[in-house]
């Protein structure tokens, strides 16, 4: 099951989201973790309904997406606006793994995790 991220803006913002994997060659950290392919998607709940999670996506519901791709990290850059709930989504390519990882918003604005 992945982890759902919810956050929000009050006024419209630019923001930079990343999604980074922990670096196995790090001091503490475990070297038999292989990189893995990550990915993120953010989803957009419609106005009026803020669920607690998404169960399923519907079209129009994807906002951005950063395919799995191999690498340390992917970012996407997206235009936020109030009045919808976002959803940050990290996976990897393949269902059943998982991966230690950092998420890390930038924005021009204020955003609320939830």
């Amino acid at each position: 099951l992945n982890p759902q991220f919810r956050i929000m803006v009050t006024a419209a913002t630019s923001a930079v989201i990343t999604l980074a994997q922990m670096d196995p060659r790090l001091p503490g950290r475990s070297s038999n973790l292989a990189p893995r392919l990550i990915g993120l998607t953010v989803l957009a709940a419609p106005k009026g309904e803020f669920p607690a999670r998404i169960w399923e996506v519907s079209r129009g519901v994807i906002v951005g997406q950063a395919r799995a791709q191999e690498g340390r990290d992917v970012s996407l850059l997206l235009k936020l606006v109030p009045n919808k709930l976002y959803y940050l989504v990290p996976h990897t390519a393949l269902a059943g793994q998982s991966a230690g990882f950092s998420l890390r918003i930038y924005s021009s604005g204020s955003v609320e995790l939830q």
